[in-house]
């Protein structure tokens, strides 16, 4: 599979990022997220926001989208990841 968060695209990233910027990365498929979190852990420069286990499983308030309302009603989680950039 295509997927976007891999090691080289996060080298990338975090050189755009500020200190102490946030990025968040949202996903339904439980095994991509087990790969985000294993790329963004192993950046050294980016430090997880949230606690073990660095996720927000169905997060509230974080906003709906057609796919979201869809995975929803078939049961399906939502994980939420967040990381900064470490400040200089």
């Amino acid at each position: 599979r295509h997927r976007l968060v891999q090691s080289p695209f996060i080298e990338q990233m975090q050189k755009l990022l500020l200190p102490n910027a946030e990025a968040t990365f949202v996903t339904d498929d439980s095994d991509y997220a087990g790969q985000m979190m294993e790329v963004l852990l192993n950046e050294k420069r980016l430090l997880p926001k949230l606690p073990s286990p660095h996720y927000i499983l169905n997060p509230e308030g974080y906003g709906v989208s057609f796919f979201s309302e869809l995975w929803k009603k078939k049961g399906k989680n939502i994980y939420l990841l967040s990381f900064c950039k470490a400040g200089l």
